[in-house]
């Protein structure tokens, strides 16, 4: 399913002025959303140390942690750490598939799922609203999780991927989406 070149024309305003402005931060964390509340599973951008907290009151204790930036706090928070770094180039040109695979299977009951703090997350616009990540490769292993474990229709796991606000700009993660999540 190829986006139409309307969608990718609206898109691509969007990602230029920073789409991760839209992310409101909540209880710490950017564009915070719970994926599986049977399960305890989240989805956001970098929680900041108050997310930490607020992460550790609610019964998280794995994060599957997506971008290659490392933050002390991480390390601080007394979570486990679960990283699948899907790096700039591959979310341009291509993702391994068994990157997102062992991505879906760490996450368990009480999983983060969180990106952030990447040079394509932290634009300009982020640094004045404070708020990163957690749309991109969240929304495409949040989706991957929605079919292969949840089993969604691939339709409504893509709805929900772009509405929490993937950019179908961003080729390698697009064709990952429409190659392999079938």
């Amino acid at each position: 399913m190829r986006p139409s070149a309307h969608l990718l024309a609206l898109a691509l305003p969007l990602w230029l002025l920073g789409g991760c402005a839209s992310a409101p931060l909540r209880n710490g964390i950017p564009n915070l959303a719970c994926v599986d509340p049977s399960a305890n599973i989240w989805r956001g951008g970098q929680p900041t140390a108050e997310g930490w907290t607020w992460l550790k009151e609610h019964g998280v204790t794995n994060v599957v942690k997506l971008n290659t930036g490392h933050d002390p706090a991480e390390d601080a928070s007394g979570l486990t750490i679960r990283r699948f770094p899907i790096s700039t180039g591959e979310q341009l040109f291509g993702v391994p598939e068994g990157l997102v695979s062992n991505a879906v299977t760490a996450i368990t009951p009480g999983t983060l799922v969180h990106c952030g703090s990447s040079a394509r997350t932290t634009n300009w616009w982020a640094g004045v609203t404070n708020s990163r990540g957690g749309q991109d490769r969240t929304g495409l292993v949040c989706a991957e999780y929605r079919v292969r474990v949840q089993h969604w229709p691939r339709a409504d796991a893509q709805v929900e991927m772009l509405r929490m606000g993937f950019h179908p700009t961003l080729k390698g993660l697009w064709d990952f989406w429409d190659e392999y999540a079938k």
